[in-house]
This record gives C-alpha cells, sequence and structure tokens, in this order.
C-alpha cells in the first residue's frame, strides 16, 4: 500500500522546533567537539599507513598470494603487530582479503572504479527533476566520497569496497528496482559486517510498507549473513588462546559527536578543508536528507541517520575510517540544504516574510 512521504514544511509546529534544536545541537557540538576530530583522523592517518590497518591487510594479503591459509595468516600477523585477538570481531571475515589475494591492485580499483560509474548513472536517474543545482552537488560530492576506491591503498579497507556496494543497493532502492539492491546488499554485508545497520533498516522499512517479496528477500541476506559469520566465529574461536590480547572496553566507547565527526571527515574533500566545515556539514547533511522529499530514498536517508546514531556509542578514535562507509551516501544530502532551511522556517512558521523576500529556493 503506499504511502505518501511527509514533507518537512508540513511537520508540526513542535517537531519543527525539535528538528532545528537538534540541528542546532549539531552545529555548536561540532564546532566544540570538531577539534577532537580533527586530531583523531589526522594522528591516526598518519600512521595508518606504516603501522596501522592498512599495513595489516596488505601483509594480509600478501600471505595470501603465498598459499598460506586465511585465519593463520591473519592470525599471526594480528599478533605479530600486538593488535588485540581475544574477539571474534577483532578478525575481520575472509571475503575481502581473498579476493584481494586474487586481483592486481589495478583491477582492484577498476572493479571499484566501475562501481563508482554505476553509482553515479544510479544517482543521476534518482535525481533526475529533482533540481538541477541540487542534484550537482549532490552527485559531486558522492562522487569525491567514493574517490578512496581508485586513491593509494584505500582499497584494501574492506569498507571502501563496501561502502561501493552499499551506495549501490542504495540507490538500487531509490529508483525502485529492490531485486538488484538486495544482491548489491549482500555483497556490501558480506565484505563488512558494519552494513548489516543498512540491511535491518531496508528490512524494516519493507516490513513498514507491506512488501512482501522484497521483505523475504531482505531476511534471506540476514540469514546468509548470519551463517557466513558463524563459520567465521567458529574459525576463530579455533584459534584464540588465554593470551590473546583484548580491547579495554570493547567497541561500546561513548565517543560522542567527536567520533561521529571524525567518522564524517572521511569525505576526501573535508579532510583538506578547515576542520570547522565538518562541524557545518554535518548538521546541513542532515537538513537536506530530511528536506529530501523523494520517498524512495527513504532507506538512504535512515541508514545515514542510523550510522549517526550509532557511532555516537560505537567506536575507538582507530575506528574512524568507518565513516568510508556512509560518506556517499550522507553526501546526497548536502544538495537539499538551502530548500531544508526554507521548509523548516515554513515549518516553524518564520519563512513568508523573513524569508520569502530572500529568494529562496
Amino acid at each position: 500500500m503506499s504511502r505518501q512521504h511527509p514533507k518537512l514544511e508540513d511537520v508540526s509546529r513542535p517537531l519543527a522546533w525539535v528538528i532545528a534544536a537538534v540541528l542546532t545541537a549539531l552545529l555548536v557540538g561540532g564546532l566544540m567537539d570538531i577539534g577532537d576530530a580533527a586530531r583523531i583522523t589526522a594522528v591516526q592517518t598518519d600512521v595508518a599507513q606504516e603501522s596501522g590497518d592498512l599495513a595489516l591487510y596488505r601483509a594480509v594479503r600478501d600471505r595470501l598470494k603465498g598459499g598460506e591459509h586465511y585465519y593463520d595468516a591473519l592470525g599471526t600477523e594480528l599478533r605479530a603487530r600486538n593488535f588485540p585477538t581475544g574477539s571474534v570481531f577483532n578478525w575481520r571475515p575472509p571475503l575481502h582479503l581473498w579476493l584481494e589475494s586474487k586481483l592486481a591492485p589495478a583491477v582492484s580499483k577498476a572493479l571499484l572504479g566501475a562501481c563508482a560509474v554505476f553509482c553515479l548513472i544510479l544517482a543521476l536517474q534518482v535525481l533526475h527533476g529533482q533540481g538541477r543545482v541540487a542534484a550537482s552537488i549532490s552527485v559531486i560530492l558522492m562522487l569525491a566520497a567514493l574517490s578512496p576506491v581508485v586513491i593509494g591503498q584505500a582499497h584494501l579497507l574492506s569498507e571502501v569496497w563496501a561502502a561501493a556496494f552499499m551506495t549501490c543497493s542504495a540507490l538500487f532502492l531509490a529508483s525502485g528496482r529492490w531485486k538488484p539492491a538486495v544482491l548489491a546488499g549482500l555483497v556490501a554485508v558480506l565484505l563488512r559486517e558494519l552494513v548489516v545497520l543498512y540491511i535491518i533498516v531496508a528490512l524494516t522499512i519493507a516490513l513498514f510498507r507491506g512488501d512482501r517479496r522484497q521483505a523475504v528477500a531482505w531476511t534471506g541476506v540476514l540469514a546468509v549473513f548470519a551463517v557466513y559469520l558463524g563459520l567465521h566465529a567458529l574459525e576463530v574461536g579455533a584459534r584464540l588462546t588465554d593470551l590473546d590480547l583484548r580491547h579495554d572496553g570493547g567497541w561500546i566507547q561513548f565517543g560522542g559527536l567527536g567520533f561521529v565527526l571524525a567518522t564524517v571527515r572521511m569525505q576526501p574533500l573535508l579532510l583538506i578543508a578547515p576542520a570547522a566545515v565538518t562541524a557545518i556539514y554535518l548538521p546541513l547533511t542532515v537538513l537536506g536528507l530530511l528536506a529530501w522529499e523523494d520517498r524512495k530514498a527513504l532507506v538512504l536517508r535512515a541508514t545515514c541517520i542510523g550510522f549517526i546514531a550509532a557511532f555516537l556509542v560505537v567506536g575507538r578514535p582507530v575506528n574512524y575510517y568507518w565513516g568510508f562507509l556512509y560518506a556517499p551516501l550522507l553526501a546526497l544530502g548536502v544538495g537539499w540544504s538551502a530548500r531544508g532551511g526554507k521548509a523548516l522556517a515554513a515549518a516553524l512558521g518564520i519563512y513568508p516574510r523573513l524569508l520569502g523576500s530572500a529568494g529562496w529556493p
């Protein structure tokens, strides 16, 4: 059954004030915390190449090329580098690095680059008729967020692979083609477990809309993922010892807005811009996502908001690069920020006189 998607300008005035308050808190809090976010990304980016995750994954890939078993290679490298290994979640599932071991770096980049181009085509279809300026801004920022797929050795990060496929999946849904969306979503979640948040969002919205076939398909994705993760846990469990290191406090760190902003900075244009730009970018993006009227893009918007909410609680400072996952989807909201400002002002009852004469879109 079709449901009318509510417009931002039509929300009740109390809800509009709540939205305005949240956006203001994001802006003010972001400007206060952006220094921490900038330090996290600067320090961790400097060490990642030689002693961090990139170096780890490069070494594991090279061992796999030499014929070693994945879990033996990963365990050896994790322990040699004093990475925590005491939890199943410290061990990445094998698909991503197995693929890297089978493909030359140039082929990996070509495959991911083709996926990014496909995302561009889908985005242009989804944004057709949505307004030339807003669509152009959104597409440019999305492509910038996807650019790590062909930059340096970023393809060694499973987040970069998963981002490309998750973005394709979300755009397929937004264009009304759920079957390829489910397939791309399955690939994405097998590449990186964090994509399960997107899968759950897609399933929930399919159930809400009464789309049984799509809901069954997303349930199937979760089932395949559960089996995959279960087999992974069995392999890891057989290799754990009492001497394996563990994270203090796990991943529930309540890093708050500082950590969220660090993940948002995984948009390459933000990394080269003054740090304060990120603090402004986040509330503008949320405002634009809320103002995007196309009901088919609900999964995209809900996924972005879901990741923001999750990263307020989950994630250690060294995990800032998780932001690669949702950076392309987040970028799609910026183009609608001006429209969102007008809509929110209308809902608050201050648009007609204060902003109407300013020629807002």
